[in-house]
């Protein structure tokens, strides 16, 4: 908390001090594009000696990050940020569920050994909130989606699909991210950098058509609008 509201650090792994172009491992990045995210495992696009040890934000450690510092005023308005290289060390390595066990003041050996970070996730989510009912304000879309993950035996075949559990700790990541990549986008149109952006061509209005029909079905009602 600040006299004037409050400031908010978004942090990301320093990836390129240590995957430099030219390099056999940025070769192979490229080649790889992206890690790979498969049910019950992970094919790092970075060897895992950077992937989940150098350029891993791991508690207690001095990692190299680039850091988003933000100051919002107390109705969640932002009223400045800087972007620097920064080195961070992390306190503690946290879930969603003991995070919101935290929240919910639930008093077991997960929550006692977060006691200390309490206050300042109380902070975190009284921040989160504000700046929701700002984005409802002004006409944010909310999906209400899930996120669904597998069982598997011994010999790991699927035994079974469920629904994952959901928890407003998510959205404390959410819009930290959001505001992050708001700061970062203004950023570069304040200096005037190139960037890559995605443009959403206008939609057939027969197309807009059936998706409303479909969506009507479903009690899903959609407002009439020159522009969707």
């Amino acid at each position: 908390r600040t006299p004037d509201g409050y400031a908010v650090g978004v942090h990301i792994a320093d990836v390129s001090h240590y995957v430099r172009p030219g390099t056999a491992v940025n070769a192979e990045a490229v080649a790889r594009a992206t890690s790979i995210y498969v049910a019950d495992q992970v094919i790092p696009m970075l060897p895992e000696g950077l992937s989940n040890h150098l350029c891993s934000l791991n508690p207690d450690r001095p990692r190299l990050a680039f850091s988003v510092l933000m100051e919002f005023d107390r109705r969640g308005q932002r009223t400045g940020y800087a972007i620097t290289k920064s080195v961070i060390q992390s306190m503690r390595r946290c879930t969603y569920k003991n995070v919101q066990k935290v929240l919910d003041g639930v008093d077991d050996d997960d929550t006692r050994r977060l006691a200390d970070l309490k206050p300042d996730l109380e902070l975190f989510r009284e921040w989160t909130q504000i700046v929701q009912a700002n984005r409802d304000k002004r006409g944010s879309m909310r999906l209400q989606s899930g996120e669904r993950k597998f069982r598997f035996d011994a010999v790991g075949e699927v035994t079974g699909v469920y629904q994952a559990a959901n928890y407003f700790s998510q959205a404390l990541i959410e819009e930290t991210a959001l505001a992050a990549n708001q700061a970062a986008g203004d950023y570069f149109k304040t200096m005037g950098m190139p960037t890559i952006y995605r443009i959403h061509p206008e939609k057939d209005p027969a197309e807009i058509e059936k998706v409303v029909e479909m969506l009507g079905k479903y009690g899903i009602r959609v407002p009439k609008k020159d522009r969707l």
